[in-house]
Formats: C-alpha cells, structure tokens, sequence
C-alpha cells in the first residue's frame, strides 16, 4: 500500500477531483469497517475479547475505516488488470485468519509475532494518512516513515500477520497459507507499481529506495 507524500517536496500535479460516486463509496466503506472494529470486540467471547490479537484486528479495522473517510481523491485510477492481480492475496489473509487456531489458544509468541504486523502494518498506514489506498491507485506519494527504507511495508506486516495464524495451529501444515502468499504479495506488487509507476515522482522515489519489501533481496 503506497501512496505519495513528500514532506520537503512540491508536488507535481493538480489534486485530483472529488467526484461525488468516489466520496459516497469512501463514506459506506470507512463505516463499514469501522463497524467491524466494533461488532468484532462486541461479539467476541469473553475469553477471546480483550486478547492481544483481538485489539489489534479492532485497531487495524479502526484505522482503514478513519483512513478511508478521510482520504483524498485518486489522480489516477487502477485498472481491471492491476485490481484482479491484487485481490487474491488479500483473500488469502482472510482465509488464513479464519483458519487460525482460536484466539484463546494462541501461543504467546505468535501473538507477538501478530501484534508486531499489526504494528508495522499501522505505522504505515497513518504514515500514508490521506493517501491510504487498499486496491491500486495514484494520490500523493509518501516517502516518509517506513517508506524511507522499503516501498512496501504494510505487506511486510501483513506477511507477519499471516505467518502468526498460520503458525498459531499446533502443526506445521497449517503454515502453508505463510508460504502461498509470498507469490501472491510479489504480484500484487508488480501490479501496485504497474499504476504508481505511471507518476514522475514513483519513479524517482523508486530509485531512491530500490528495495519493495526486504533489503538487500527484493
């Protein structure tokens, strides 16, 4: 999830316009999921309400939602092709927290290893601010923060996050969603900046950190 933001630079292009269909779909998004903040700690049970995985899923909920009601409008649009190539892994994280094992059960490393994604997750997030975006597009781009040192470091910490539930079941098979979802990440990538690459300053920003996800590898 990038976005773009230069806290000492002059932005390039006009702020795209607000159109009145992108408003109201950000406004249903943003209390919708703001709503799953709350209905998630209010239908928990007792034993499962307050546990470090619990609060973390409500904060990241939380989070998006405030994030998409405030977020400013797209300059450019994704497209068909860059949109399908980024849902599966998104997808797949669903899936992986359905199959952990339940909260209450957790082993208390993973639930370290849970909060510590969630925490890289938010970071980056509220670094982004008003350029949050789930699905591909161009608003401002951020080269603060995190993205001082990788272009991607929310999908680091959704990778953390998948690893925990994967590794919160009592085998080792129920892994395999960690390991299915690194390909599915690198394209979601590879389609992300498919879109950002089409902005100027993408491109210098992508020279100035050439690491997506882990330095020194990728």
């Amino acid at each position: 999830m990038t976005g773009r933001i230069g806290f000492t630079r002059t932005h390039r292009f006009a702020r795209g316009h607000d159109s009145f269909p992108e408003r109201l779909f950000n406004t249903i998004l943003g209390l919708s999921v703001v709503s799953w903040a709350a209905l998630g700690i209010v239908n928990a049970g007792t034993d499962e309400r307050f546990t470090p995985v619990r609060i973390s899923i409500a904060s990241l909920n939380l989070c998006v939602g405030i994030l998409c009601l405030i977020r400013e409008p797209t300059r450019t649009n994704s497209t068909s092709r860059a949109i399908l190539a980024s849902l599966p892994s998104l997808i797949l994280a669903g899936f992986a927290f359905k199959q952990a094992a339940p909260l209450h059960r957790w082993p208390a490393g993973m639930e370290v290893v849970f909060v510590v994604g969630t925490v890289v997750a938010l970071f980056t997030f509220v670094t982004l601010g008003r350029s949050f975006a789930i699905l591909p597009a161009v608003r401002t781009i951020v080269t603060g923060g995190p993205f001082q040192f990788i272009r991607h470091p929310a999908y680091a910490g959704e990778f953390l996050m998948v690893l925990a539930c994967g590794l919160s079941q009592s085998t080792l098979g129920a892994a395999w969603p960690a390991l299915a979802i690194v390909p599915l990440i690198v394209v979601r990538v590879i389609a992300e900046e498919s879109i950002l690459k089409t902005d100027p300053d993408y491109k210098e920003y992508s020279q100035t950190v050439p690491w997506r996800m882990l330095p020194g590898v990728w």
